[in-house]
């Protein structure tokens, strides 16, 4: 069984496995950023990653942080216009040969095809954002929900209420993030800071 505790801690059949983001270690550096405007972000990303896995499974939202409102109207416009068919909504996997876990936001047929999606109510589109979809292709494969041949896409959620569509394309994202992976094992298995 796959669980994830509250600090994003994975475990598979109880033993510790590292996920997408602890794997991907700095390769977006938020040092310039204030403690306090990440923890805002942090907290507003996880609001809108809930309301949003709400609203694609058909439920009420009920009430909500105003602040979270602009970005969950820009994800009801998404799917509007898109009008996507989700196999995959917040759901943990687990790759059991490369031994690491996560949680694609979503994965399904989208763009005239299956694709994977992560949410993002980031000011930029970052090119790490690409080497965290390879990471969740990777787990969507392992998972059986489709083959490499998907494209990869982050929505970007803005605070005017609409949104934009960034997609990711280079196929070095898989390999950085394998190596990411590598690394991160290495240090595990020599007990490495």
């Amino acid at each position: 069984m796959l669980t994830r505790d509250e600090f994003h801690v994975y475990r598979k059949d109880g033993v510790i496995v590292p996920g997408v983001t602890t794997v991907m270690g700095n390769l977006h550096d938020y040092g310039c950023v204030p403690q306090w405007a990440l923890e805002y972000a942090s907290e507003r990303g996880r609001n809108v990653h809930t309301g949003s896995a709400i609203i694609d499974r058909g439920q009420e939202i009920g009430s909500i942080d105003p602040r979270c409102e602009p970005y969950l109207d820009a994800w009801k416009l998404f799917t509007q216009r898109e009008k996507p068919e989700w196999a995959v909504v917040e759901q943990m996997l687990f790759d059991p040969v490369r031994r690491f876990a996560g949680e694609p936001d979503r994965a399904g047929w989208v763009f005239d095809g299956y694709n994977i999606i992560d949410i993002k109510c980031t000011v930029d589109a970052h090119p790490a954002h690409g080497v965290q979809l390879a990471a969740y292709q990777l787990l969507c494969e392992a998972a059986a929900h489709f083959d490499s041949g998907s494209g990869r896409f982050v929505v970007q959620l803005k605070p005017d209420g609409k949104y934009v569509v960034h997609q990711y394309k280079d196929p070095m994202d898989t390999v950085t993030f394998l190596s990411c992976l590598a690394v991160y094992n290495w240090k595990e298995r020599n007990r490495v800071n």
